[in-house]
């Protein structure tokens, strides 16, 4: 069968129309319409499977931001509890700085209050001699006296 070039005429559309014609009417109808409802069954359910896709994808895209935002949450809610520990810590160490200066003050008086009670030991020390030697002299006065009185002296 040899090729025909078209070029354009009625008597050439006509042949196309009567061949288009012959070609339709020698189809297998119902394979035409099989293939018809196969193809937009696949075409609906492709349409469907991707709405279904489009809709999982956006669901995991919205999860996913969700775990962002948590995660970031979470991460500020440390970065704060550690601020917050920071501070404490800080206040402790000028805390122990004070109770520090205050035991060393202490102490130093308590140094002080030991050098007082050491002198006025000392000072007891010396007036327990005093006092010692001033009861030795009434003593002697007082036997002086009953010598005296004993050899009849007058008072």
């Amino acid at each position: 069968m040899a090729t025909r070039i078209s070029d354009g005429s009625p008597s050439d559309i006509q042949a196309k129309v009567n061949g288009a014609s012959e070609t339709l009417k020698s189809l297998n109808w119902p394979t035409v319409i099989l293939i018809l409802v196969t193809g937009g069954g696949n075409f609906l359910a492709t349409q469907n499977n991707s709405n279904q896709r489009q809709y999982q994808i956006d669901r995991a895209i919205d999860q996913i931001r969700d775990l962002h935002q948590a995660l970031d949450q979470t991460d500020k809610r440390q970065r704060q509890a550690i601020d917050h520990f920071e501070t404490l810590l800080a206040n402790d160490h000028s805390n122990i700085n004070k109770i520090s200066d205050s035991l060393s003050n202490q102490t130093k008086l308590l140094g002080n209050q030991n050098a007082i009670m050491a002198n006025q030991s000392k000072i007891l020390e010396n007036d327990t001699v005093v006092l010692k030697e001033i009861h030795e002299a009434i003593e002697k006065f007082q036997k002086m006296r009953r010598m005296d009185e004993m050899r009849g002296a007058p008072p």
